[in-house]
């Protein structure tokens, strides 16, 4: 019974130090892509012009991005509702940084 209880703890260690991963993951790339916007970056001009779109290429952005707003809304929609949880989470079980560090080596 104590090694399937070990078992079971271990499993959730490594699930809180997946999710912690993936949360600095997606908050360091929210970090370095806090300068575009979330939607239609494409009609920026300094972008565009350094990404060297023509009129054809942001017309079939526009064209993509209208067929997969929809999509697009549910799924940032399911990931906020996801992270709420992920923080819940964390607040009640904290993450002993050092013994994952350990596992990881």
């Amino acid at each position: 019974m104590k090694g399937k209880h070990l078992e079971e703890t271990n499993k959730k260690r490594v699930i809180i130090g997946l999710f912690a991963c993936l949360t600095l993951f997606f908050t360091t790339m929210q970090v370095q892509a806090k300068d575009i916007p979330m939607d239609k970056w494409w009609n920026l001009p300094k972008l565009s012009t350094a990404l060297n779109l023509t009129g054809n290429d942001k017309q079939a952005l526009d064209n993509l991005y209208a067929q997969n707003h929809d999509t697009m809304s549910a799924l940032m929609s399911s990931l906020k509702k996801e992270h709420l949880k992920l923080e819940v989470i964390l607040e009640e079980n904290p993450v002993d940084e050092t013994a994952l560090n350990n596992q990881s080596n």
